[in-house]
C-alpha cells in the first residue's frame, strides 16, 4: 500500500479494480493493505468475498473470520461465513454464524434466508419453517422464501400448507421455475393434472 493513502482509500482503490474486473490487482491491494494494517477487518472481509467470487471458498471463509477476529463482529460478516460454511457442507458452523447474523441484525432478510437454508440442509423442518417465516415477516413478497418454506412444511407432511406457500411464491412471479415445478407436482399428486401441467410448462418456459 503506498504510503499516502490510508487503509479505507486503499480498500476504495481495490474494490474499483474489482468492479472493473481487474480481481488480480484487486487482490494485491487488499493484501498489502493486510501487510500494513493486519486489524482492518473491512480488507479481511473484502479478500474472503473475493476469494468466494472465484470460487476459493476454503480461503474465503477463513478470511472471513479474520474479519471476525480483529473486531469486524457485524452480521453482514457472519451472514457471509455462514452460507460459506453451509456451501462447504460444514451445516453446524452455517447455522451458528447464521444465528449470529440474525441476533446482530434482526431486519437481515438476507441473514435468515440464510440461516433457513442451513436449518433444511440440516433436516431441521420446525427451525427452517419458523425461520423462513420470521423472513416473510420482514417481506411478506419475499418468493424465495414462500418456495422454501413450501418444501420444508411438504417435508413435514403439511402438504396444504405447502400448497399455499408454493401458491403465493407462484403469485408473485409467475417466471419462478422451482416454485411452478413444486406446485405442479403437488398437483400431480392429487390428480389434478390440467393444473400440474400448467405450472410444468410455465416451469420450461421460465428455466428451458
Amino acid at each position: 500500500m503506498q504510503a499516502s493513502l490510508t487503509p479505507q482509500q486503499a480498500l476504495s482503490n481495490a474494490e474499483k479494480l474489482q468492479a472493473s474486473g481487474n480481481l488480480q490487482a484487486a487482490e494485491r491491494v487488499l493484501q498489502s493493505i493486510i501487510r500494513s494494517s493486519p486489524g482492518f477487518h473491512p480488507a479481511w472481509h473484502a479478500l474472503g468475498m473475493l476469494a468466494y467470487r472465484v470460487g476459493k471458498l476454503d480461503i474465503a471463509v477463513k478470511q472471513i473470520e479474520q474479519a471476525i477476529l480483529h473486531g469486524g463482529d457485524l452480521a453482514m460478516y457472519h451472514r457471509n461465513a455462514g452460507e460459506m460454511y453451509r456451501r462447504l457442507g460444514q451445516i453446524d458452523k452455517a447455522i451458528e454464524h447464521g444465528l449470529n447474523a440474525c441476533k446482530k441484525d434482526q431486519k437481515d432478510l438476507d441473514a435468515l434466508y440464510n440461516l433457513g437454508l442451513a436449518y433444511a440442509d440440516a433436516a431441521d423442518f420446525a427451525n427452517a419453517i419458523k425461520t423462513y417465516r420470521k423472513a416473510l415477516k420482514l417481506d411478506s413478497n419475499h418468493g424465495l422464501s414462500w418456495n422454501n418454506l413450501g418444501s420444508e412444511l411438504e417435508k413435514s407432511g403439511d402438504k396444504a400448507a405447502a400448497e399455499n406457500a408454493y401458491a403465493r411464491a407462484v403469485s408473485l412471479n409467475t417466471d419462478h421455475a422451482e416454485a411452478q415445478n413444486n406446485l405442479g407436482a403437488l398437483y400431480s399428486e392429487q390428480g389434478k393434472l390440467d393444473e400440474a401441467r400448467t405450472c410444468f410448462s410455465q416451469a420450461i418456459a421460465s428455466r428451458p
